[in-house]
């Protein structure tokens, strides 16, 4: 599996680099990061090492492992009833008891079945040492448990941190210390990623794909782009109303931005033409005028999302220039909605009329098309009845 699998395999279960490099920091202490490993003390009396003990083990011709207080493995799991649950997962997944996947998933299901309050502080934690901290006391509770014993733990888990998340000069993530602006690309600076909370955090992880992006936006429309929110810190993140449990914003790889003068469809739409662009955008339009902001975030996964009316009510939309026909319904149909009776036109009775007169409903009935075939025809495509990828290229252009 290898360290960094444990790292990833442990940042999708908890979700905080705090946390997983705390606790990580623990299990270098105690095994190495070896899953085999038999507490030293006990290899003479025994007369075993760490394979033939494994194998023992694994084969049924020692039948004590549950009850010899020997530490094993990863966490150098030790009591009876922790060795005998570690025996029992592993028979009932048939994995040897050495095998480390095996061992990081026991792990996790310790912490989401008996150690409920130290998965809560690992997904909360805002620097690895409060997070090595209270592993050491709530879940290894070693016997040294000294201020020494404690700083050097931590120091194993800021190495960690170096090491997954800001150690490579080209990886994706960078951590940088709240309050101290650093220059992150010609027109973006890391404090204006810092959390928004109030003495919650004192780190602001960065995703250096997610500020190429944001340079991109910023270079492409030649205006200021400013952020309304970039890391948020998970004390924050619950504090902060709708936000998801989940949010993206927890991890440095996403940010709500307001492009000045731009409607955050376009913006949207842009970031989409990107060619190596993997993540999710979200337009929040409350009018025609373009109020709102747009979510990037590079979750290396494709999503599409269409906000009108709050911060947690959208519709999910394959691309952002679907076709509008008769009959469509949804959230971006509001945006075509708001765009037309925002727009106004000559008819032929002299009169200035708007292309839509029709109530903000989320649906494309008889006045919403009526106003399609005008737009098109006064675009000089007649008898077109259909809002398709023209029509988006002049109301929202790139």
């Amino acid at each position: 599996m290898g360290r960094q699998n444990i790292y990833n395999k442990l940042m999708d279960a908890i979700g905080n680099v705090f946390g997983v490099c705390g606790l990580m920091a623990n299990i270098e202490t105690e095994s190495g990061f070896k899953s085999t490993n038999m507490q030293n003390s006990y290899e003479a009396r025994l007369g075993m090492n760490d394979a033939t003990y494994t194998q023992a083990v694994d084969n049924g011709s020692y039948a004590n492992f549950a009850i010899d207080r020997v530490g094993y493995g990863l966490c150098q799991w030790t009591s009876s009833g922790r060795k005998a649950g570690l025996l029992a997962y592993a028979k009932e997944h048939g994995k040897s008891i050495g095998d480390e996947d095996m061992q990081v998933d026991y792990l996790l299901h310790e912490l989401s079945t008996g150690y409920k309050a130290v998965l809560k502080v690992l997904k909360n934690a805002t620097s690895v040492k409060e997070a090595s901290d209270y592993v050491c006391k709530k879940y290894e509770r070693p016997a040294d448990q000294s201020e020494k014993a404690l700083a050097n733990r931590a120091k194993k888990g800021e190495a960690i941190y170096a090491e997954f998340v800001d150690g490579k000069e080209d990886g994706p993530m960078k951590i940088y210390k709240q309050g101290v602006a650093v220059q992150l690309a010609k027109n973006f600076k890391s404090t204006e990623f810092d959390c928004n909370g109030k003495g919650c955090c004192t780190q602001t992880p960065i995703s250096t794909d997610l500020v190429k992006v944001l340079q991109q936006v910023r270079d492409h429309f030649g205006v200021s782009v400013n952020l309304n929110c970039g890391y948020r810190c998970p004390v924050h993140n619950a504090k902060v109303s709708g936000a998801s449990k989940n949010s993206k914003h927890m991890e440095g790889i996403a940010s709500d931005i307001v492009v000045k003068g731009v409607h955050p469809m376009r913006v949207a739409r842009f970031v989409e033409t990107l060619p190596d662009f993997k993540g999710r955008i979200g337009v929040y339009t409350w009018d025609a005028k373009g109020s709102g902001f747009t979510h990037i975030d590079v979750r290396g996964t494709n999503s599409r999302a269409v906000y009108t009316k709050n911060n947690t009510d959208y519709d999910n939309v394959i691309k952002f220039t679907v076709p509008i026909k008769r009959g469509a319904k949804g959230k971006i149909v509001t945006v075509v909605e708001r765009f037309l009776a925002s727009q106004k036109y000559k008819g032929e009775d002299g009169k200035t009329h708007k292309y839509y007169e029709g109530s903000i409903d989320e649906s494309c009935g008889p006045k919403l098309e009526a106003g399609i075939i005008r737009w098109n025809a006064d675009h000089g495509r007649k008898n077109d009845a259909s809002w398709g990828p023209k029509c988006w290229n002049e109301a929202f252009p790139i």
